[in-house]
């Protein structure tokens, strides 16, 4: 088994979710009491949401940077960043630093190519539907159209990330308007919807629309990252 290193704490919410994933999963795939090996470092949200906010991702990479390098002492042999947003800042990170991340868009890649899907719907951060972190990934490596929402609604599901998500809070009002994003992109063509944040799985369950796919991108993070620490991802991609 290998270790995975985790940066966490962005948010925390989002982090316990991580951390019981990998565990879970791991116990899945071996049994009994086994459970991850993880080395993580917890950092503190608040002037790093603020800085993405501000879009300044030269000083995240830098305020990052210290913790990757310490999971990178640690001897963790991959490292995983617990956020969607902050995987912008990955490349910056990947070039100062020998061990390798562990990519949440090719994640979802993969398990959306297995399945077929050449279009997917994808919620999230304004930040991350709009800036191409999925959409060029997709479409270059995988050959996946993606669907977004009109800037407005980016915006106000970005709004409730911060507002509400982030701080635990589960509104039924925004639950609905997100499920009414959903039937927009259906009808633009969507075969599958992806959450591309880590606090959305709070607000829409995987299965809470019956009639499309709902993929948790963190959950496939997860799944991805315990698949490389055992040592099967390359079994399941023949299967």
């Amino acid at each position: 088994m290998k270790t995975i290193g985790v940066i966490g704490g962005l948010s925390w919410h989002s982090t316990a979710i991580y951390y019981q994933h990998l565990n879970q999963l791991t116990a899945n795939e071996l049994g009994g009491l086994h459970s991850a090996s993880i080395n993580m470092i917890s950092v503190n949200f608040e002037p790093i949401a603020t800085l993405m906010q501000k879009r300044s991702w030269d000083q995240i990479g830098k305020k990052l940077l210290e913790p990757a390098k310490k999971l990178q002492d640690s001897g963790a042999d991959t490292i995983i960043l617990a956020n969607n947003t902050l995987h912008q800042i990955i490349p910056a990170l990947e070039s100062i630093l020998t061990t390798p991340f562990i990519h949440i868009v090719d994640a979802l890649g993969e398990k959306l190519s297995n399945l077929g899907i050449t279009k997917v719907g994808l919620l999230g951060t304004a930040i991350t539907m709009q800036s191409g972190l999925y959409t060029k990934r997709l479409s270059e490596q995988y050959n996946i159209e993606v669907i977004i929402p009109e800037p407005k609604q980016c915006l106000w599901l970005e709004n409730v990330i911060f507002t509400e998500l982030c701080f635990g809070v589960i509104n039924k009002e925004s639950e609905q308007t997100s499920l009414h994003l959903i039937e927009d992109m259906m009808i633009q063509g969507a075969q599958a919807i992806a959450l591309a944040c880590t606090e959305l799985p709070l607000l829409l369950k995987q299965d809470t629309y019956k009639n499309i796919p709902v993929f948790d991108t963190s959950l496939l993070h997860c799944q991805f990252a315990v698949d490389w620490s055992l040592n099967i991802l390359g079994n399941k991609n023949e299967q």
